[in-house]
């Protein structure tokens, strides 16, 4: 396996984990409401901090882009800039709350 299909395999990994933790806080939401409570902080931080991985796998895959490109490589032997980029950053929303 290439370097370039780990890091398009880590990167579905970690979108996956944003569409899960998101899903976990939307239902949690539905049944429990928006009360402020030590779950709901819970479920919020894995949600957060899986957003942040996204944001960093797709940042570290941009850069690694770029670099190579000072070093003079050919556009074939530089991978395109990872999925997960600004677009797909926008796309991952806070779940909404139910009633809104």
């Amino acid at each position: 396996m290439s370097a370039l299909d780990r890091r398009a395999d880590r990167l579905a990994q970690v979108h996956a984990q944003v569409q899960y933790h998101g899903q976990r806080l939307e239902l949690y939401r539905r049944l429990y409401g928006s009360r402020p409570c030590d779950r709901l902080a819970e479920l919020e931080r894995a949600y957060v901090s899986a957003r942040e991985r996204l944001a960093d796998a797709g940042d570290a895959g941009r850069r690694r882009a770029v670099a190579g490109e000072r070093r003079g490589a050919s556009p074939a032997d530089v991978s395109e800039p990872l999925a997960g980029g600004e677009e797909d950053r926008q796309a991952v929303v806070r779940p909404s709350r139910p009633g809104s």
